[in-house]
């Protein structure tokens, strides 16, 4: 290789390199990563929101009122409770979560959340006891009344709880009975 091949190829690659660097910083603003995990966890925080109140909000206000949360709740465990006895059992529980995109571990470990006496059945109590604790913890500002702002705080600290003390949800993470908070088992 000449002297000038070496110098002209050299020059080509510092050409590149320092065009790269012009870059980086643009495809790394286009991609999401300049702005960390922090920001992709509050993302999926307004995303679980975004869910949260097209389900909840009933009249469309921007609000979600206990009433609705509430109403709404109860209409799952009507539907739920398919034989009309006024409990759900585990059967009649897993046979609800498809529909909501449920997978069969993760509504087995809600079950048995839910299910505080531990005797194999979820009573209206026990689906209400969960309900009224987590409309509490949403409704920070403790008016009866929960707020995007709110509820986007509430999934941003869940979410970041989840991913670094592995406090997520299911057993052994801080959820399973009797553990973390909300409703426990009636002993």
């Amino acid at each position: 290789m000449t002297r000038t091949t070496l110098l002209a190829t050299t020059a080509t690659i510092a050409a590149l390199a320092f065009a790269a660097a012009d870059l980086a910083p643009a495809l790394a603003q286009a991609s999401g990563y300049e702005r960390g995990p922090g920001a992709r966890q509050s993302e999926r925080a307004t995303m679980m929101v975004d869910r949260l109140f097209d389900r909840f909000d009933i009249d469309g206000d921007g609000t979600i009122t206990r009433a609705e949360f509430e109403g709404v709740h109860a209409e799952r465990f009507e539907a739920a409770d398919t034989d009309g006895d006024g409990t759900i059992s585990l059967e009649e529980w897993l046979a609800s979560r498809p529909a909501m995109g449920w997978r069969t571990d993760r509504a087995e470990a809600a079950f048995h959340r839910l299910d505080r006496a531990g005797d194999g059945v979820v009573t209206r109590e026990d689906f209400d006891a969960m309900t009224s604790w987590r409309f509490d913890r949403l409704d920070r500002a403790g008016d009866g009344v929960v707020t995007r702002d709110e509820a986007v705080q509430v999934m941003a600290e869940m979410r970041g709880r989840g991913m670094k003390d592995k406090r997520g949800m299911g057993p052994q993470r801080g959820m399973g009975p009797g553990q973390g908070p909300g409703p426990t088992r009636t002993q």
